[in-house]
């Protein structure tokens, strides 16, 4: 199974090392690549997992593919002595409403305590076989120890002085994985805005993980000569099912790059193509920023509609903005990144207002819906969300 994460925690609480794990079983994917993984979950706070439809079994004798692609979201938190567990089956990524009322639904509600296991029948219903997992002590996975690579000189990596993924939430993984936390360093006088974290994946599938962090002009996620926030990796290895049993894969090696950052003042350092993406969603936010400021003003003054209708009608405004970028913004690319093709740049700058768009709508919808904060707001309401919108967007 192809497992992602994320966990989430109460804020001003301090943070607890997680208790609990969930054990997936090893068991014969897709690829026929075979990995034990555990999910820790934090002690005040929750975690979840997405798994794609591709990765489930179907029933003998259904083609559950056949219908549109799902995903299988699972969610975990700790009660006590008991864990509790929340499936939903969701869209794919390129859905941007995948977690709104009407595209998610639930599949089921369980809870085990200390080495017992769930069983999700439920899949039945959906075409798939069940998979099962098991509520587990947390072991915290040994420490990794991978080559640090900048690609952009004013960054520098390195690992965190105070490294204790031990009892960091986010630790993902088996008996076979190390972990590690890492921190960039900004040499320069300018602000960072944004930069892309990768590893070095596994050479022969051509699989490699990278993430980003993102903040704006006069909001960088990195000072001028600052330290940015923990980014934590996790390193581990498959197995190959075979007719002799499972044989272990060798581990990739362990790498971490950064792989670009682009900077307060416009520059960019590092991969030309990864720094071109960054660019082309800090447009394409500007765009959108700018697109819905004259649409939303008179939506939220209209005494005619209640919330519910102001945020029905601020989405259809949000999803039709376009997706094509005009020719002055194609060009503005172009001159800063001049060896590109045309097409990587239109392509770049498309996928950076998709994103735009589907961040505007996940900010709004968090906030209309409470999903997205603990503890909630006092007062819900799209004028007091498009303060606050605005406020953020100036800083």
């Amino acid at each position: 199974m192809l497992l992602t994460s994320c966990a989430h925690q109460q804020s001003k609480t301090r943070s607890v090392g997680p208790t609990f794990a969930v054990e997936f079983p090893a068991e014969n994917g897709p690829y026929g690549e075979v990995s034990a993984r555990q999910l820790a979950i934090p002690a005040n706070g929750g975690v979840g997992t997405e798994i794609p439809g591709n990765s489930l079994r179907p029933l003998p004798g259904t083609n559950p593919h056949a219908e549109p692609p799902i995903t299988l979201a699972l969610g975990f938190t700790t009660h006590g002595s008991k864990v509790v567990a929340t499936a939903y089956t969701i869209p794919p990524d390129s859905d941007p409403l995948r977690w709104a009322d009407g595209h998610k639904h639930l599949l089921g509600s369980w809870s085990a305590r200390l080495n017992e296991s769930i069983e999700l029948k439920e899949l039945r219903k959906i075409g798939y076989q069940p998979i099962s997992f098991k509520i587990v002590k947390f072991v915290p996975p040994p420490p990794a120890h991978p080559a640090l690579v900048s690609k952009a000189p004013s960054i520098q990596i390195a690992i965190a002085s105070d490294d204790n993924t031990a009892s960091d939430p986010r630790a993902f993984g088996g008996p076979d994985t190390q972990s590690c936390a890492v921190v960039l360093h900004n040499v320069s006088s300018r602000g960072v805005v944004a930069y892309v974290l990768s590893d070095s994946g596994d050479p022969k599938a051509g699989i490699a993980m990278s993430r980003e962090s993102r903040g704006a002009p006069g909001r960088p996620v990195i000072a001028s000569q600052g330290d940015s926030r923990k980014e934590f990796f996790t390193f581990g290895r498959a197995g190959r099912m075979t007719p002799q049993g499972l044989v272990r894969l060798p581990a990739p090696p362990q790498q971490i790059i950064v792989a670009a950052a682009i900077f307060t003042d416009g520059s960019y350092e590092g991969d030309e193509n990864v720094a071109a993406g960054l660019q082309a969603e800090q447009i394409g936010t500007l765009i959108v920023n700018r697109l819905m400021k004259p649409v939303i003003d008179p939506i939220i003054q209209d005494q005619s509609m209640n919330d519910e209708a102001r945020t029905a009608r601020v989405k259809d405004e949000i999803f039709h903005i376009s997706s094509q970028p005009d020719r002055a913004t194609t060009r503005s690319i172009q001159l800063q990144f001049p060896d590109l093709p045309t097409k990587d740049v239109v392509a770049d700058l498309t996928r950076g207002l998709d994103t735009a768009k589907n961040d505007f709508w996940g900010d709004l919808y968090g906030y209309m819906h409470k999903c997205c904060q603990y503890p909630p707001p006092d007062h819900i309401s799209l004028a007091e969300w498009w303060r606050w919108h605005n406020r953020l967007s100036l800083r």
